[in-house]
């Protein structure tokens, strides 16, 4: 008989691999931004491509239940026909060996009569010999009206038997017409499958292309969120920095005027250029070149410090992310190992692919940031760093301590400033 598929684990797994692109296709509203107008036109578009193919798959499925059922249906009646069939002819069979026992059991019976009355015919005493002789005749007619009855009652019922065997010819004949209905209904519902392998294989190269998508623009997100917080970051970091100089220089501007005040004489002194104190020999450097250089260091250890606290963040992320996927990956493998319905398996190793080249990816990111990080961190790029650090904070005490003589001077501007006015 040929195999039937269960309608219900057809449906069954037909819902199954709806969940899976569900979850696989699902996006919130907070995904989207207005910095990409064009990928959101082109992702409403793809999405509308994917419904389309989602729908046409859907259909098939319920096409391909829908027949299901048919063929199960028909083979159903087949298998009735059939086996009203085969009860026929075992009956029948069965009545010919009861009437051929019946008469073989009227023949021997026939036989024994007529033995015994011959036998009684030879004996001397006539006339007991008669009234036994009628005796046992009837005895034996007795027995053969019954057996003959019971051949007629089989009689009628093969009789019955060969009127209901005539009918069930007709059926035979549709049994035969149901089954050439099977056949190519079993021929649709190959073609069908595989129509329904193509559309899977549809489906699910929009659901690659749909999380390369995914995978570019958070890529994408992810650098301008990282670009805004370093922009921040810095910003925050110069403007802390830029109070604690104010402060510190109105400090030092308070303490030199009360020693000044303390030790100034009873007349006004003056102070030419050529009495004044060089600056440790960079008298040459003027006041806005060494603030000019030293916001040029201080923003340069800032941006390094924010740059590996983002790659040190990002690569938490990316860790996080494998992490995930690998979970992922091996839910998929254990519903793979578990399904025996080949169209399911062979949506899970697709999807598996998918993973594994997401996996693949997600390798190559973290890679990329430990290099990254291992560059920050190397003793070339350690050792410029102090290089670095040490000439900003020579010359911010360089500036202080000329701003400090200058106010002690009662001079508005820096020493070397005001001598470049004076030469």
């Amino acid at each position: 008989m040929i195999n039937n598929i269960d309608k219900a684990a057809i449906a069954e797994c037909t819902r199954y691999i709806l969940e899976i692109e569900n979850k696989q296709f699902g996006r919130t509203e907070s995904e989207e931004t207005d910095d990409f107008d064009e990928g959101t036109v082109d992702d409403d578009d793809s999405s509308t491509e994917d419904n389309t193919l989602y729908d046409q798959r859907n259909a098939m499925c319920e096409d391909l239940v829908d027949l299901q059922a048919a063929i199960a249906h028909k083979e159903r009646v087949i298998a009735e026909l059939e086996t009203s069939k085969n009860e026929l002819v075992s009956m029948n069979k069965n009545i010919l060996r009861q009437l051929q026992s019946s008469q073989e059991r009227i023949e021997k019976v026939e036989v024994e009569r007529d033995r015994v009355l011959h036998n009684l015919e030879k004996a001397e005493n006539k006339g007991s010999n008669i009234e036994i002789a009628k005796k046992i005749k009837k005895d034996f007619e007795t027995k053969l009206n019954k057996l003959r009855a019971e051949q007629k009652a089989l009689h009628a019922y093969e009789n019955k038997c060969k009127t209901l065997e005539r009918q069930k010819q007709k059926d035979l004949e549709q049994i035969t017409k149901m089954k050439n209905e099977v056949k190519d209904l079993r021929n649709q519902k190959v073609k069908l499958q595989q129509n329904i392998v193509n559309e899977n294989k549809k489906v699910q190269k929009a659901i690659n292309e749909r999380r390369k998508f995914e995978a570019k623009t958070a890529t994408q997100n992810r650098k301008y969120e990282n670009k805004i917080r370093s922009l921040e970051s810095h910003g925050n970091q110069l403007e802390t920095f830029t109070k604690r100089t104010a402060e510190i220089v109105k400090q030092l501007k308070r303490e030199l005027a009360k020693q000044t005040v303390r030790r100034a004489p009873a007349t006004p002194r003056t102070t030419s250029a050529k009495n004044r104190v060089p600056l440790l020999g960079k008298s040459k450097v003027t006041g806005a070149e060494m603030w000019s250089n030293i916001e040029k260091n201080v923003t340069e250890l800032i941006n390094k410090g924010v740059l590996n606290l983002q790659l040190v963040e990002e690569l938490e992320r990316e860790v996080q992310a494998r992490k995930t996927i690998l979970n992922e990956i091996a839910q998929v493998e254990d519903t793979f190992a578990r399904s025996r319905d080949q169209n399911v398996r062979d949506v899970l190793i697709e999807e598996l692919t998918s993973k594994k080249e997401k996996l693949t990816y997600i390798q190559s990111q973290i890679h990329q940031l430990n290099s990254q990080i291992c560059d920050l961190d190397s003793p070339q790029q350690t050792t410029k760093r102090k290089r670095e650090r040490a000439e900003t904070e020579a010359n911010l005490c360089e500036f202080i301590y000329e701003i400090a003589l200058c106010t002690t001077n009662n001079c508005g501007v820096p020493c070397n400033r005001k001598e470049e006015k004076e030469s």
